[in-house]
């Protein structure tokens, strides 16, 4: 073993620590680093994995549960006055069914077990026609775009029914935080349990920023630039260079390309760190 692999073995069993969730992925994190050059390229990008956020299935279920006292708590909802909703508008599943699910499992047995909940957003209007809170809930917002446009529509539907006393309430569990400034640029009411920052824009250390933008561009450089219709997203869908997954769920395509893209340049499948359902 020569002092560069010396040294590469060091620094991934520094990350092990940090992010056990990587142990059962050392082929995909193989790939990962395979392009690159030399030793320093391969720690800066092992140096941002240490940033990553991985919610376990057991942070997950703690974050609902505090959801669960967050509105229990929160005096003003009521089962006779709330709908709890999710963000979908027809049956294709999203993340915001499975917090749904826990959530209320959670109210089972709370002053809200009885409250109004649906995972689809044109039922929910239905249901709060004669209601004072629309409670919108869901996993993840990398880019704030999805929560305005399920908002504007909202909004548009209740006005024309001329449903005017409804107030709606958007809670995440986790958001960057620039989504989080665009979407209460939109005099959204938004809350987020947990507010992330990007991957590399975030680094206070302009050199290691500006050397990290260029090994990201690197590896994208190595992966197909486009599938049917779907663009390699530079750096995530949205430029949103998200770093965040939950075990047992989809993670989201806000997450920086390089950790999820599942094609090479040649066409071929890749390894990726993060498995993708998408259709492209």
């Amino acid at each position: 073993m020569t002092s560069n692999d010396l040294e590469i073995k060091n620094k991934l069993v520094e990350l092990y620590l940090k992010q056990s969730w990587l142990i059962e992925h050392e082929n995909p994190l193989e790939v990962l680093l395979k392009p690159l050059r030399n030793v320093r390229q391969r720690k800066q990008i092992l140096n941002l994995l240490f940033k990553f956020r991985y919610v376990t299935y057991s942070d997950r279920s703690q974050s609902i549960y505090d959801l669960k006292e967050y509105l229990v708590d929160s005096t003003y909802l009521t089962s006779e006055n709330s709908v709890i909703s999710g963000l979908s508008f027809d049956s294709e599943p999203d993340s915001s069914h499975a917090v749904l699910q826990t959530l209320k499992y959670f109210l089972a047995e709370t002053r809200l077990m009885n409250i109004d909940m649906s995972v689809k957003i044109p039922d929910s209007i239905k249901k709060a026609k004669k209601k004072e809170y629309l409670i919108l809930v869901d996993e993840f917002s990398g880019t704030g775009d999805t929560i305005i446009s399920r908002f504007n529509s909202i909004k548009n539907e209740l006005k024309n029914q001329k449903i005017e006393h409804l107030n709606i309430q958007v809670i995440l569990l986790a958001a960057m935080e620039k989504a989080l400034v665009k979407i209460r640029s939109n005099h959204i009411n938004v809350i987020s349990w947990e507010i992330l920052k990007p991957a590399i824009q975030s680094i206070q250390i302009k050199r290691e920023k500006k050397y990290l933008y260029l090994l990201n561009s690197l590896l994208e450089n190595t992966l197909l630039p486009k599938i049917n219709n779907t663009d390699l997203p530079n750096l995530g869908y949205g430029s949103s260079e998200s770093m965040f997954s939950t075990e047992r769920q989809n993670p989201p395509n806000n997450n920086l390309s390089i950790l999820w893209w599942p094609y090479n340049k040649d066409g071929s499948m890749r390894e990726s760190l993060l498995k993708r359902a998408q259709k492209y």
